[in-house]
C-alpha cells in the first residue's frame, strides 16, 4: 500500500494548484462522510485509531515509558486513520472526475 504523506502525492490532485488541491480535497472529504453512518464511522474510528494507540500505550506501560507508548500509539493510528480517509477520498474524486469527463 502506497503512503500518501502530502496532498500533492495524491495522484488525482497531483496537477492542480494549491488553492485547487485543498478545494477539491475538502470537497471529496464532505462527500465521503455524508456516505458513512455514524456507527461505522465510531467503529472505525476505534478499530484504526483508538486500538492501535491502546495496544502500543499498553505495551509502552509494561516496558516501563507509558508516554512513549501513547506518542508512537498515536502516530501510529493517526496515520492509519489518515491512510484510510485517503483512500475514501480518492474514490470521491475518481468518481468526479470520470462525471465532468
Amino acid at each position: 500500500m502506497k503512503v500518501y504523506w502530502t496532498l500533492k502525492s495524491i495522484p488525482e490532485l497531483r496537477d492542480l494548484s494549491l488553492s485547487d488541491r485543498l478545494s477539491r480535497y475538502a470537497n471529496a472529504v464532505c462527500a465521503s462522510r455524508q456516505r458513512l453512518t455514524w456507527s461505522r464511522r465510531l467503529t472505525e474510528t476505534f478499530v484504526f485509531g483508538g486500538l492501535p494507540t491502546g495496544l502500543v500505550f499498553l505495551l509502552g506501560s509494561l516496558a516501563g515509558h507509558p508516554v512513549l507508548g501513547v506518542l508512537t500509539g498515536g502516530g501510529i493510528g493517526g496515520l492509519i486513520l489518515s491512510q484510510r480517509e485517503i483512500a475514501r477520498v480518492r474514490r470521491e474524486l475518481q468518481a468526479a472526475n470520470q462525471d465532468g469527463s
